[in-house]
C-alpha cells in the first residue's frame, strides 16, 4: 500500500493487514508486520521497521476519523541518499487524534526510549543517554482543517483563526529536560509557529551550546541562555531558547 498527498509526504507499506468486526465496520484495526517507509518531500525516505506497528481509525460520523497509532521496537533508518534522522531507534511511539467538542481537536504525540543516531545533532547533545518526547495539545477550528494537500490545510486552518493549545510538553535530551506548559500556538503566514509557552529548562547548558554550534538556534543567544541558567530568573533564558527554537524554520 502507499499513500501519498501532493506536497510530497507519503508512507509506503510492504504488506499492510487490516481488520474490522462485521458489526463495527466503522472501526478499522491496520497492522504494518515489515514496518513503513515514510516519504519525507526534502529529506527523502525514511525507513522504520519495528516489533510491533499498529493503527486504529474509527469514524465518528465527522470529518475527521479517530486514529491511533502505537509502536514497540521501533528502529530508522534513512535510506540511501537520503536526509539524516535525529533518532535510531525508539522503544515506544505513541500518537493519538481524537475530534470532539466545540469544533476541536484532541492531539497527544509520545515517545519514549528514544536511541540517537550517530553522528547528528541528537547525539551531541545526549550521547548514549535515552531520548523521549510528549506532546498534549488541543487544537481549534477542527472543521478547516482541509485542503488539497498539507500546506493548503494548514492555510486554511489557520486563515479560520485555528490555534493550538498545548496541555503539556516535554522533551528529555540525557539529563537535559525542557517542560513546557500553558501556551497557546498559532502558524504565521510564513509557516512559522507563533506564540508564547511557560518553559523550565533544567540542566541544559550543554544542550544549548550544542544547539548553537549546529545552528539550530543562534550561537550568541545560546551562551547567553547558558550563562543564565543557573540564576535565579530561569523564565528569561528559557523564553529567548523557546522563541528561537519556534521562529527557525
Amino acid at each position: 500500500a502507499r499513500l501519498t498527498e501532493p506536497s510530497g509526504w507519503g508512507l509506503s507499506f510492504p504488506v499492510l493487514k487490516t481488520e474490522a468486526y462485521a458489526y463495527r465496520l466503522k472501526h478499522l484495526v491496520l497492522v504494518a508486520p515489515q514496518g513503513v517507509t515514510v516519504i519525507r518531500p526534502v529529506s527523502g525516505a525514511l525507513k522504520v521497521t519495528a516489533k510491533g506497528l499498529r493503527a486504529s481509525l474509527v469514524q465518528t460520523g465527522l470529518a475527521l476519523p479517530r486514529i491511533a497509532i502505537e509502536g514497540a521496537g521501533l528502529g530508522f533508518s534513512p535510506e540511501p541518499g537520503a536526509g539524516p534522522f535525529g533518532l535510531a531507534s525508539a522503544d515506544k511511539l505513541e500518537f493519538h487524534l481524537i475530534p470532539g467538542g466545540d469544533n476541536e481537536m484532541a492531539m497527544l504525540l509520545r515517545l519514549d526510549g528514544g536511541k540517537a543516531a550517530s553522528g547528528g545533532m541528537t547525539a551531541q547533545l545526549v550521547g548514549a543517554k535515552p531520548v523521549s518526547l510528549i506532546w498534549d495539545a488541543i487544537l481549534s477550528e477542527r472543521k478547516a482543517f482541509k485542503g488539497s494537500d498539507w500546506p493548503g490545510a494548514v492555510r486554511n486552518w489557520t486563515a479560520a483563526g485555528g490555534a493550538l493549545s498545548l496541555k503539556q510538553g516535554g522533551l528529555s535530551l540525557g539529563d537535559a529536560q525542557l517542560n513546557l506548559s500553558a501556551g497557546r500556538l498559532t502558524v504565521g503566514a510564513d509557516g512559522r509557529l507563533r506564540g508564547g509557552l511557560e518553559a523550565n529548562l533544567k540542566l541544559g547548558g550543554q544542550a544549548l551550546l550544542a544547539m548553537g554550534q549546529s545552528g539550530l538556534i543562534d550561537p550568541s543567544a545560546a551562551e547567553i541562555a547558558r550563562s543564565e541558567e543557573h540564576t535565579s530568573e530561569l523564565q528569561s533564558p528559557c523564553n529567548l531558547v523557546c522563541r528561537l527554537l519556534l521562529e527557525k524554520k
